[in-house]
């Protein structure tokens, strides 16, 4: 079993809400059940607010350990998720009602058909690029170059010829993006380097300007008035060492300090306190600090986000069937 313990402090420093997430795998590394209680969330259910979230999940597959069912019950509402591979079909069942999802015979989306029996149809090109989205209500056209580059997307009403949006895009003969124009908002062009890395971005009256090393790693951009918007420095095997950010909603500053260990795995990070300036930021004390204890060296994953901040424990057993039970998922996860 794996366990993610999880703290949120609150601005006393003292005060938290924990989540705990918990992982059961079988001794094939698939995982079949996963509990989750936490107290950062909140849950509404028939118009009461809970200051929590509680689920549970379980996981079934086939004889050859392909992935057919997951059953999730979050607060007394079960959602359903069934895989027939011989059907090529996912199916939903939820509160909400059922969702159908087809599958071509390369796993690409054909058809979704929601809960109120609207459709949504996808077609693709010959090198599996979606091609075509046709809607209840709109219907959305990609065209590509000889070399899969996308050169137009286009959304019209359905069945008219109605644009409501459409955006075009050229490139080098590196295939880098030079152009991209959309009618409403203007063109957005790119330029780059000699050695193929991206130079500026224009828009409109607005260029930013970009830098980098030797080995690609960016250093700074700044915008046409000078200001800097991101400043990078990096050390030994071209790992970064500090990187001060500009929030441009906050109008602020940010500093993050890294540390790494002879490996090259991330040992500590030090955020530092929000400036208004870009010197200021360079000089701003420190925030909070987040420290990582990686898995392989004694059996724990811990991050410590201290002052006001998180502090992560992710335990669990160093074995075989351990790391090959989050591969797995992360595969199963990030198919279809």
């Amino acid at each position: 079993m794996i366990q993610e313990l999880s703290k949120f402090y609150n601005a006393d420093a003292t005060s938290f809400k924990k989540s705990d997430v918990r992982f059961l795998y079988d001794l094939n590394g698939n995982l079949i059940k996963k509990w989750i209680y936490d107290e950062s969330s909140n849950t509404t259910q028939s118009g009461v607010t809970y200051p929590f979230v509680r689920s549970e999940s379980t996981y079934e597959y086939d004889a050859n350990n392909r992935f057919t069912r997951e059953q999730n019950s979050q607060n007394g509402m079960v959602t359903v998720k069934e895989y027939k591979d011989d059907e090529n079909t996912e199916i939903v069942r939820s509160a909400l009602g059922t969702t159908t999802i087809e599958f071509n015979e390369n796993d690409l989306a054909t058809k979704v058909i929601t809960p109120r029996n609207e459709q949504y149809n996808m077609t693709y090109t010959a090198s599996e690029q979606k091609d075509l989205i046709k809607g209840p209500r709109l219907t959305v056209d990609m065209d590509y170059g000889p070399n899969e580059k996308m050169t137009s997307i286009q959304t019209r009403k359905k069945d008219t010829t109605t644009v409501l949006f459409s955006e075009t895009y050229s490139y080098n003969n590196q295939e880098q993006i030079l152009r991209a124009t959309n009618p409403w908002v203007g063109q957005k062009s790119y330029t780059y380097s000699p050695e193929g890395f991206l130079k500026t971005v224009t828009k409109g009256t607005e260029t930013l300007t970009y830098s980098n090393d030797v080995n690609g790693n960016l250093l700074k951009s700044v915008n046409q008035s000078g200001k800097i918007l991101l400043e990078n420095q990096y050390g030994q095997g071209n790992r970064i060492t500090s990187s001060i950010q500009y929030d441009s909603t906050a109008l602020k500053y940010k500093k993050v300090t890294y540390f790494f260990r002879p490996d090259g795995s991330l040992q500590k990070e030090i955020i530092s306190k929000v400036a208004d300036t870009y010197e200021a930021a360079k000089i701003a004390v420190e925030d909070y600090v987040k420290e990582y204890e990686p898995l392989w060296n004694n059996s724990r994953n811990k991050i410590n986000r201290v002052v006001t901040g998180t502090e992560i424990r992710k335990t669990a057993p160093f074995d075989i069937r351990t790391r090959a039970a989050i591969v797995q998922d992360y595969c199963r996860k990030n198919t279809r």
